[in-house]
């Protein structure tokens, strides 16, 4: 038997357990007492209010219904969320995000540069949409936002302008233009206020972009097109964007005033802070900077639908058209690129002017760098005045980044130039109020559709559906598009053959695109085209069969002015094709001169004709020669259009007429 325990022993016992016992109850206590509470009658009215299911709380979180009709948010960062299941879970993020409204403790965020910072100065456009629903600026702890309100202060934002830079193959994710926003120290939106181009340069500029990870034009397009880049927003000084665009570039920017109110401002520089500590899966036709430029403004303005006014795929200017259907748009400028200036000035000069211009582009070139030679002095000091500015314009455009990193060889030779055109007369200033280019949202249906007929000598008669999803051809009306380009995405035409009646793939283009920029004395661009997708096949190698590969040109271009717009260019052409079917090697090779001329009679009519004189390197070796013609109309003012086209090649003859649809 154990020995009785006696009675002081017992009460020390008794007196430790109860020591122990109100100490966890205090760890306990203090433990709840620094767990944010949502007081109950807030959290009972956001629930019968049923906030997370507005279209509010939606567009601020980027929600989209998802493939099993529930809902995940674009962004895929992790900052972007309080609760655990935020992303995909509306009403557990709207609780969570009112808890951490009632805390003052600041969360980590990942990321490099991320500031740690409390729910409530992390999502100021979230807690300003609760606020107003629900009444919490009375009951949550009042806390100091340094970061969101240092942010808030150096934009100043009192109007928005959506920023559209034209075209341009030199980078592939901005084949297709490239969209952005600018925030307006000015209510220029309003037209009160009429700011010169100085106090616009100091604006902020949203962009959204990629971080790449190569410069690989190929990889970057297989990346993109996978999601493998994250694209983040990011805040730069205006000019920054005006130098990289206008001058580095030569890419002309059209400039559109937004009609948002003033709450609609704050709550998009708002949202765009928010933005700024997460990351989405940057999709080069979806998830682009185009769309997000619809996303952002409509998590500002709840009353817009702009995502709804485009396709699954988003082109810039179908972002541009959006605007201007949802009725956003009240002003447009247009920005001219060094290039249009240059161009412009070009078009003030006598033949004697130009002329002398061109003697001085010669010396320049001699030497490669900019001559310090003034116009001769047998030109009056007017005329001398104007071929000055056209040459320093010329020096600008051609020397852009070396006077940008301030390289002496160019920079001294520039300052020269400054002090010798000072003491020549001021010349009037150009005049871009009628730009010399067609606004994008003027433009045709980024997508086009074709129902065609064709006869083939071979092979009989078949129809056919077409459907290219982007952008534009060399025969397309070009208002407001690249007069010069080929742009083509999943360009997809089947035919149906009579006799035997079979389906087959006549093309099916993955991506394609071609630059055919003209010579002339100022300009010695090169044009290149290039291709990937599938064709038929009818020569030697098999007989109407389907080959996947690749194609591609080099060479250089012209045009003149001949009663019609004349484009011509000359390419050395070569293309690799393989296919099961082939009779000699299954990957074969061939290259040889490209000949090509367009006649563009009027914005509605145009003619284009190829002509390719092929070598096969490879097995079968065989020559070809291809004359392909084609003759567009497409009445002013409709989306509708005939397209004539005869192919003659060595081997075969065809004819098709089509009726095509933009859209």
């Amino acid at each position: 038997m154990s020995e009785p325990v006696s009675a002081d022993y017992s009460g020390q016992h008794m007196r430790n357990v109860l020591a122990i016992f109100f100490s966890l109850l205090i760890v306990v206590s203090s433990a709840r007492a620094t767990t944010p509470q949502v007081p109950p009658e807030i959290l009972a009215k956001a629930r019968s209010l049923r906030l997370s299911e507005r279209d509010e709380w939606r567009r601020l979180l980027h929600y989209r219904k998802d493939f099993f009709g529930g809902w995940t948010s674009e962004a895929d960062g992790l900052n972007f969320f309080v609760a655990s299941h935020g992303r995909t879970d509306p009403d557990s993020e709207l609780e969570a995000t009112l808890a951490g409204f009632f805390s003052t403790e600041k969360r980590v965020l990942e990321g490099k540069g991320q500031p740690a910072q409390s729910p409530r100065c992390q999502f100021p456009a979230r807690y300003e949409f609760l606020d107003h629903e629900l009444g919490l600026s009375k009951l949550v702890p009042s806390q100091d936002c340094k970061e969101w309100d240092d942010f808030r202060n150096r934009v100043a934002t009192k109007s928005v302008t959506l920023v559209f830079s034209s075209f341009y193959s030199g980078n592939p994710s901005s084949t297709y233009g490239h969209s952005l926003l600018r925030l307006n120290k000015s209510s220029r939106a309003d037209g009160d206020e009429h700011p010169n181009e100085r106090q616009e340069l100091l604006d902020s500029g949203v962009n959204f972009a990629a971080l790449q990870t190569t410069k690989n034009p190929i990889l970057y397009t297989i990346y993109g097109l996978a999601g493998v880049f994250q694209g983040v927003f990011s805040n730069v000084p205006y000019y920054y964007k005006v130098r990289e665009y206008g001058d580095f570039e030569s890419r002309d920017l059209w400039e559109f005033d937004l009609g948002l109110t003033p709450t609609e401002v704050d709550r998009l520089v708002a949202h765009l802070w928010e933005l700024g500590s997460t990351y989405f899966d940057y999709y080069y036709l979806t998830e682009n900077c185009s769309y997000h430029m619809l996303t952002l403004v409509e998590a500002a303005a709840p009353r817009t639908h702009l995502v709804d006014r485009v396709p699954s795929y988003v082109i810039p200017t179908d972002t541009v058209k959006a605007f201007f259907d949802d009725g956003l748009v009240r002003k447009t400028n247009f920005r001219a690129s060094l290039n249009s200036q240059f161009r412009q000035r070009l078009l003030r000069l006598s033949s004697d002017e130009e002329k002398e211009l061109r003697r001085l582009v010669a010396d320049d070139r001699d030497t490669e760098r900019p001559s310090v030679i003034l116009p001769a002095e047998t030109f009056v000091p007017d005329a001398r005045a104007r071929i000055a500015d056209a040459y320093m314009d010329y020096v600008d455009l051609h020397y852009a980044r070396e006077l940008y990193q301030k390289q002496d060889e160019f920079t001294a030779p520039k300052e020269k130039l400054l002090v010798a055109r000072s003491r020549l007369p001021m010349t009037a200033p150009l005049d871009f109020s009628t730009p010399p280019v067609a606004s994008p949202n003027l433009s045709h249906g980024s997508a086009r559709a074709m129902v065609l007929r064709a006869e083939n000598q071979n092979h009989g008669g078949a129809t056919a559906f077409a459907i290219r999803f982007a952008l534009h051809d060399l025969i397309d009306p070009p208002k407001g598009l690249p007069v010069g380009a080929d742009i083509d995405f999943f360009h997809l035409e089947l035919r149906v053959w009579d006799k035997p009646m079979r389906v087959a793939v006549e093309n099916a283009v993955l991506f394609g695109i071609g630059t055919y920029a003209p010579l002339d004395a100022y300009t010695r661009k090169s044009s290149w085209r290039a291709k990937i997708g599938l064709q038929r096949v009818d020569d030697a190698r098999c007989v109407n069969c389907t080959a996947g590969g690749v194609s591609g040109g080099y060479g250089y271009a012209g045009q003149f002015q001949f009663g019609a717009d004349v484009l011509g260019y000359a390419m050395i052409d070569a293309e690799g094709f393989t296919s099961p079917n082939f009779a000699g090697e299954k990957f074969t090779l061939r290259g040889g001169p490209l000949l090509g001329l367009r006649l563009r009679f009027s914005e509605s009519l145009a003619w284009l004709t190829e002509t390719h004189y092929f070598w096969s390197v490879s097995t079968p070796h065989f020559e070809s020669l291809q004359i392909d013609s084609r003759l567009r109309l497409v009445p002013a003012g409709t989306t509708w259009g005939l397209d004539l086209r005869g192919i003659w090649k060595t081997e075969s003859r065809e004819v098709t007429l089509g009726l095509l649809h933009y859209f």
